[in-house]
């Protein structure tokens, strides 16, 4: 699944370490990352980016 967050907010959750193994980014100043929902475990950190998102763009 792809969400789009902003530059600013991709670069505060790498360096926080807060990005999950499952999320990609598309490179250092991407606005958008992907992240891999396969099992009903991977649906709660895929809305928490989507919250995010919505902060984000709020």
């Amino acid at each position: 699944m792809d969400v789009r967050l902003t530059s600013g907010v991709v670069r505060e959750l790498r360096a926080a370490g807060a990005l999950d193994p499952r999320v990609r980014t598309r490179g250092p100043t991407a606005q958008w990352v992907s992240v891999r929902v396969e099992a009903s475990s991977d649906v709660a950190p895929a809305v928490e980016l989507v919250e995010t998102a919505i902060r984000a763009h709020g």
